[in-house]
């Protein structure tokens, strides 16, 4: 099924790309063509360079929905705009971290390339504010990447929770640090707390962090409890059993001191 779903994925982008630069190729085209016929092979030079840009952007959009890290990299080479669109308004960029679950990599190519986070589309929203507006985005990438985010939104919690679910110890740390609430409840997912995702996506490291932090273990427990998910409640019983246990050996460490 989810095979399926790349399918149609990447046909739609192809089509969208195509879609997408069709009114600049058909000029084009008829610009070649008039160079030729004149033996104006200057012109005839220049304007395949610039039909070759455009196939490159066609070539990046096609790779992105692939999730082609080696693709990407060949049509940026080939002179891809990292700061291209799609045909609904939606920058290269946006695109690929609103599908974050193989194409993380491509993010940070397109940033590494020069792509603009504060274009994300055509309405402007920029590249972070999609990426959060969609269940499988990776916001917290931007964050990673130095992006200013108001701690107190919507966007912020869903950054903090795609970072606290990938693992990422920094963008988690850089959120806490500017002010974002600990004790914060995810609205899109029974209210969840932030030590219940982390322990849900097996991150036990982070998860660790989050009770340094002052995250209620014992809440995020009874909440666990009461959805009758028994694996995810053991697991988080495990967590704090690991974070109790590296508490005594800390405290021990001091008192030997």
């Amino acid at each position: 099924m989810k095979r399926c779903a790349r399918v149609v994925l990447i046909l739609m982008a192809t089509a969208s790309a195509v879609t997408a630069q069709v009114g600049k190729l058909e000029p084009l085209q008829r610009a070649l063509s008039e160079a030729v016929d004149t033996h104006d092979f200057e012109r005839a030079n220049h304007t395949l360079s610039k039909l070759a840009l455009l196939v490159a952007d066609i070539h990046l959009q096609v790779a992105i929905a692939e999730a082609d890290t080696s693709a990407v990299a060949e049509a940026l080479s080939a002179g891809a705009d990292p700061n291209s669109y799609n045909a609904a308004g939606v920058s290269m960029l946006a695109a690929a971290a609103a599908q974050c679950q193989d194409t993380e990599p491509i993010v940070e190519q397109l940033l590494r390339a020069g792509a603009d986070p504060a274009q994300g589309h055509y309405g402007g929203q920029t590249a972070l504010e999609v990426a959060a507006q969609s269940s499988e985005g990776c916001p917290h990438v931007f964050v990673r990447h130095g992006m200013e985010v108001d701690v107190s939104s919507a966007d912020a919690l869903r950054a903090m929770i795609s970072g606290i679910r990938a693992g990422d110890q920094q963008v988690v740390t850089i959120l806490l640090d500017g002010g974002l609430d600990i004790h914060s409840l995810d609205p899109q997912h029974d209210e969840w707390s932030l030590l219940l995702h982390a322990v849900d996506a097996g991150q036990d490291q982070v998860a660790s962090l989050l009770l340094e932090w002052g995250a209620h273990g014992e809440t995020a427990l009874a909440t666990a409890r009461a959805s009758g998910d028994a694996s995810l409640a053991e697991r988080l019983e495990q967590a704090l059993q690991l974070a109790g246990d590296s508490d005594t050996s800390r405290q021990r460490k001091q008192s030997k001191k």
